[in-house]
């Protein structure tokens, strides 16, 4: 039989699995049955993996997917980007278009001020920015980009935590 390391600890399949099936009737018997060493939940750079409630994190992704991801891809893909590739080359006009995107979201007062938080978003939006605006260019629709952004938010909803 394989052992799991879990949180530092050597755990068996069925342990593994029993914890797991912990974890919808409460997070601290799932915490404390993995065995965890200071009795909490395992740690990257400071932030906690936990577990969250799809009551606050549905609500957040329905907000992206109408309003956030639909406004910026029809504004910044649609109107700057659009406009401004029909008088500069790619690079000129996504770069505008990233940038606008970019300011717009680390101005967003809703965005932790943590350092690490500042400079994985201004990172990953821009790579998104600059994918979306190549994805525009090749396609001629904003859905592609859409989906992209979609599906960005709806991770870094689930792995941020903040909301």
């Amino acid at each position: 039989m394989v052992d799991i390391e879990f949180g530092g600890v050597q755990h068996e399949p069925e342990q593994v699995f029993q914890a797991l099936g912990a974890a919808g009737r409460g997070r601290p018997k799932l915490e404390h049955s993995l065995g965890f060493p200071d009795g909490g939940p395992p740690r990257a750079f400071g932030y906690e993996v936990r577990f969250f409630p799809l009551d606050r994190y549905l609500p957040a992704l329905a907000y992206d997917a109408g309003a956030n991801v639909l406004s910026a891809e029809c504004f910044f893909r649609g109107v700057v980007f659009n406009h401004a590739h029909r008088r500069w080359p790619f690079g000129g006009a996504a770069a505008l278009a990233t940038g606008a995107f970019l300011v717009r979201h680390l101005v967003d007062p809703a965005l932790p001020h943590a350092v690490e938080t500042i400079v994985g978003a201004t990172f990953y939006l821009t790579l998104l920015g600059v994918t979306s605006c190549a994805l525009f260019r090749r396609s001629g629709s904003l859905l592609p980009g859409a989906l992209a952004g979609l599906g960005f938010f709806a991770a870094y909803r689930a792995l941020a935590g903040w909301w």
